[in-house]
């Protein structure tokens, strides 16, 4: 699924994550300042995980089937080099192991 460091990315969390679970098609997350959960759904959360991606010189290309592809780009958008496939039970989660895949290598 996805990780806390991913959902930490994605998410303005600024002061954590107390924890967080997939129930259905839906994440629920409780950060160190709310008194509620947070819910996402799994395809909303796919979605703003591509935006991150994104935001940090790579375009995820998926098309509603299990597999999505990402691609490192420049500074304008412009893919550089081939890319990478990721392929999964589902689009979401082919999407959040290729950003998964991104956060590693950001760091």
């Amino acid at each position: 699924m996805i990780s806390e460091k991913l959902l930490l990315e994605v998410l303005d969390y600024p002061n954590g994550i107390v924890n967080f679970g997939l129930y259905d098609n839906e994440v629920m997350v409780l950060s160190t300042t709310a008194c509620h959960d947070d819910i996402y759904n799994v395809y909303e959360l796919a979605h703003l995980c591509k935006v991150w991606a994104k935001a940090v010189g790579y375009m995820i290309e998926s098309d509603n089937s299990n597999e999505c592809r990402v691609y490192p780009t420049d500074e304008n958008g412009w893919i550089l080099k081939k890319e990478i496939e990721f392929i999964e039970d589902s689009e979401p989660e082919a999407i959040f192991k290729a950003c998964e895949f991104i956060l590693e290598r950001e760091i």
